[in-house]
């Protein structure tokens, strides 16, 4: 599965459609980029995301420049980071796997981005460890504008439920965890879900983990030449939350 797959002849049978798709993935994929098979099919099509750091930067009146910083809860092969690094901020990126660590430091240097960046290991189910409480202490000392995450769907599997549920189908935790997770570190929360997402399972799951608090949900469907690539759901909570 860590295996860097660079070549037309690595991408056999139901991964052809996926090189065929290499520079929506990555415009400067031609210059080196790195994937590994799973990055493949989960790295965020660039015009995506630069489409959600547009709509981030409005929405929580962020700066460019690196007074701006964002928590990057599943970099992967660093598509979504790249587009935030371009922006001039500083972006903390987390994975739990090294190899695509090495991937997203790798292809931001090929875009020439890597300035702003760092890169932490991060199990993010293993909050009771003492790696990840120093991590977690650390990343508090940081302070960080937004947490940003576009979490694992289940690989392209996720297409084949009529309703993507973010309680029952999400990893590595259902979405009140996740949300509960991310608010330890800011109050404004951005998650990139599967297109075909229960918007009001959002709406019960905010309601149920913030009672009496008052939040904004956005919900903004992105598209790609005519096709839906998922969701962008913005959450900004107001006032001190106890999670």
């Amino acid at each position: 599965m860590d295996e860097i797959l660079m070549g037309k002849q690595q991408l056999q049978g139901e991964m052809r459609k996926y090189w065929r798709q290499r520079h929506n993935l990555f415009t400067k994929y031609d210059n080196g980029c790195l994937m590994t098979r799973e990055l493949w099919f989960s790295v965020t099509p660039e015009l995506i995301s630069e489409r959600m750091a547009e709509i981030i930067q409005q929405e929580y009146d962020l700066e460019l420049g690196e007074n701006t910083s964002v928590l990057d809860m599943f970099c992967g092969g660093g598509g979504d980071s790249i587009s935030f690094l371009k922006r001039g901020w500083r972006v903390l990126a987390c994975d739990n796997n090294e190899t695509h660590l090495n991937c997203t430091r790798h292809n931001a240097q090929i875009y020439g981005v890597d300035r702003h960046l760092e890169t932490f290991l991060v199990d993010w189910t293993g909050s009771e460890s003492a790696e990840y409480k120093l991590f977690h202490s650390m990343i508090s000392i940081k302070k960080v504008d937004f947490v940003f995450g576009s979490p694992p769907w289940g690989g392209p599997t996720y297409k084949n439920n009529t309703t993507f549920s973010a309680e029952r189908d999400l990893l590595p935790f259902p979405l009140h965890k996740l949300l509960q997770l991310s608010l330890e570190f800011s109050n404004k929360v951005a998650l990139f879900l599967p297109r075909n997402i229960a918007v009001n399972e959002l709406v019960s799951v905010s309601e149920d983990i913030f009672p009496g608090a008052e939040v904004d949900l956005r919900v903004v469907h992105l598209s790609l030449s005519g096709y839906s690539k998922g969701v962008l759901a913005l959450w900004t909570v107001h006032g001190g939350v106890n999670v």
